[in-house]
């Protein structure tokens, strides 16, 4: 602290010091190595973890956290868990936070005694409560900091504190608070914003390399292994095979030639899954399935045209009688093809933490992710009496190391790709490197990927992978970016699905891909669409009706203008597999 203190007549003082100030002697007193056993104690203190707050401690609990104003830049809401009640305080909703909260499990006592006297601090670092994060919510470097130490500590609570709070230090100490400035302002601005422009430019290996060998001085480069699609069994991260990459940043994996189709092809594919609020944090107990009994009237237009749709079902789908016994009934009567869905927060074991990044199953660890895929798939097996050999992670949840999840366990295919979308700001992989059409995802080409039929239209379309990342950031929320670049026919990302997609725009990038010699198409949408108000895209019956028209016009559309044909996930592997197979030029 010394190096931020400039004042000539003022000594910082070492720890654990006596100080005489009649004679101005300072007396070193270092404490002994002893542990005090008088300290230890079995005991709880005068915590209950049954025991609830009455009305008015929560009134109480509820003010101490709407005295922090700045937190409703960081946060959209904070729950206290005291004894199974739950109390939410709410900032306000932006769209920049997309969710972003802290849940509390904390004891009564310990709880009210941090409000009382306001250091919330000693719950954080006490380990007295448990902290569960929504969205991607972070308690540091801010959340934490304006709570325990600016508002324990200092008692700033607003803008206008904090304001008086920072000239108080600026005028104590001029260089040293804009040294400390500085030097917070590179560590959480500069510092991420290198990385992330580092890992999108493919930039972030050679710069730590040398990070480490001109600023650390470390010299010693570990020996890496070659990639291969070898699968470990060990804790240890898998080995992926990598396949090679165009001069435009797109991978180039062998491609099935798929140009013998002598039409355009669907696969209409349905997400089955619960019933939960996409607005609300994700939770393991919202596993209703009232949706799959109200499928029919989608399914009655798919079978209009000769479509055999895809349900791709999840735990809650496949562990429940009332919904897998209709699926399994459609596909005794070939109807329907089922495959499986992985949602990790309602999928056994439940083992990691349930946050926004553990939503995506890629970030699960490869072992974690196998046991829950297995459980899914012997769940399915045992109800609907078939093997599923096609696979879709849960929010697109996918990535390079797929062959190690899904060869082992005998499947196939993968539909987990959304090669137009870049979820990092969400915690999430980024699949604008991935080819759009059918590829294989493994050098022995066993595991084809057939992803979701998506591209994007305008004048900027060369430029879409570059913007994609930006596209998602919190200032671009702000300022419409996405709205402004499509009004302006600039760039538009348009995904196939009836799912906030209008028809005309599915019409219009349909024709563009068929003109491109697109042979594949996949239409995708959730079960839950089919249950208004289970979902954002369709709220109330009206907004069905208009999902079910979308659906009619586009698959007319699709066979009637376009001349498509029906197909399944099944019959493109099998063209695949005896087709030639096709490379993009490499870099």
């Amino acid at each position: 602290m010394q190096r931020y203190w400039n004042e000539p007549e003022v000594e910082l003082l070492p720890p654990f010091v006596t100080v005489d100030l009649v004679r101005g002697i300072c007396q070193e007193n270092h404490p002994t190595n002893v542990s005090d056993v008088s300290q230890i104690t079995d005991q709880t203190g005068q915590d209950d973890c049954s025991e609830p707050l009455t009305s008015e401690e929560k009134v109480e609990v509820r003010n101490f956290f709407l005295r922090f104003t700045m937190l409703k830049r960081y946060l959209e809401f904070i729950e206290v868990v005291v004894a199974g009640e739950k109390i939410r305080i709410d900032f306000g909703q932006h769209l920049w936070l997309r969710g972003r909260g802290v849940t509390f499990f904390a004891p009564r006592q310990s709880l009210l005694e941090a409000v009382k006297y306001g250091y919330f601090d000693d719950l954080l670092i006490g380990n007295f409560m448990r902290t569960q994060l929504h969205g991607n919510a972070s308690l540091y470097p801010f959340v934490t900091p304006l709570i325990a130490k600016l508002g324990g500590n200092a008692k700033v609570y607003s803008r206008r504190d904090y304001l008086r709070f920072r000239l108080r230090y600026f005028r104590r100490n001029p260089t040293g608070f804009i040294r400390s400035r500085l030097k917070r302002w590179f560590e959480y601005t500069v510092v991420p914003t290198i990385r992330e422009w580092a890992l999108r430019l493919k930039l972030f290996r050679p710069l730590k390399m040398v990070y480490r060998e001109l600023l650390l001085g470390d010299h010693s480069r570990p020996e890496e292994p070659a990639p291969t699609a070898s699968i470990q069994t060990a804790s240890v991260e898998p080995r992926v095979w990598v396949p090679a990459v165009t001069r435009e940043g797109k991978m180039a994996p062998a491609r099935p030639d798929l140009s013998m189709f002598d039409r355009p092809a669907l696969i209409v594919s349905i997400d089955t899954e619960e019933d939960f609020r996409w607005d609300r944090p994700f939770s393991p107990t919202e596993v209703a399935v009232h949706s799959v009994a109200r499928q029919s009237p989608a399914q009655s237009i798919a079978e209009r045209y000769g479509v055999t749709p895809i349900y791709l079902c999840d735990y809650p789908v496949a562990s429940q009688e009332r919904a897998y016994r209709i699926l399994r009934e459609w596909l005794e009567a070939g109807r329907c093809e089922i495959g499986a869905h992985l949602h990790p927060w309602v999928n056994p074991p439940f083992i990691e933490p349930i946050n926004n990044p553990n939503s995506y199953p890629c970030n699960l660890p490869i072992e974690l992710q196998r046991e829950k895929l297995r459980i899914l798939t012997n769940t399915l097996m045992e109800n609907t009496f078939s093997r599923p050999t096609v696979y879709k992670a849960g929010r697109y949840g996918g990535d390079l190391k797929l062959p190690c999840l899904l060869k082992p366990l005998g499947y196939q295919i993968d539909m987990s790709i959304n090669p137009i979308a870049n979820y990092i700001g969400d915690g999430g992989p980024n699949h604008t490197a991935f080819p759009h059409a059918p590829f294989w995802l493994d050098p022995e080409r066993e595991l084809l990927s057939i992803p979701a039929t998506a591209d994007v239209l305008g004048a900027l379309r060369g430029r879409w992978v570059s913007l994609a990342a930006t596209m998602r950031k919190d200032t671009s929320d702000r300022i419409k970016l996405g709205w402004f670049l499509r009004r302006f026919g600039l760039m538009n990302r348009v995904f196939l699905s009836p799912e906030g997609t209008p028809l005309e725009e599915a019409k219009a990038l349909t024709r563009f891909l068929v003109a491109a010699g697109h042979r594949v198409f996949t239409l995708a949408y959730h079960s839950t669409s089919l249950n208004p108000g289970s979902n954002p895209y369709v709220r109330d019956d009206k907004e069905l009706q208009r999902f079910l028209g979308w659906l009619d016009a586009y698959l007319e559309f699709f066979f009637g203008e376009i001349g498509g044909s029906p197909t399944c996930p099944g019959a493109v592997y099998q063209e695949a597999q005896t087709s030639r197979v096709t490379l993009a030029q490499v870099a």
